[in-house]
């Protein structure tokens, strides 16, 4: 399990974001929106885990894009 992953379940939230919704549609397609209060960020995937990693793609893209300081676990 990579840092990002045991970092989000320890702490339920990922460099200020955490899950808002998570739901499965009949094709079981994974669709999980992670918000840190202003700004919504969806990913889906098969697993959870994939739905995951896109959007902690999108959040490191974000912070890096804003001049975020890295949070440290």
């Amino acid at each position: 399990m990579g840092k990002k992953f045991l970092k989000y379940y320890v702490t339920g939230t990922y460099k200020g974001f955490r899950k808002i919704h998570s739901y499965s549609n009949k094709s079981n397609i994974t669709t999980m929106v992670f918000s840190d209060g202003n700004r919504k960020i969806f990913g889906f995937g098969k697993f959870s885990e994939e739905a995951l990693t896109k959007i902690f793609k999108q959040i490191d893209h974000f912070s890096r894009s804003k001049g975020m300081p890295e949070h440290k676990f």
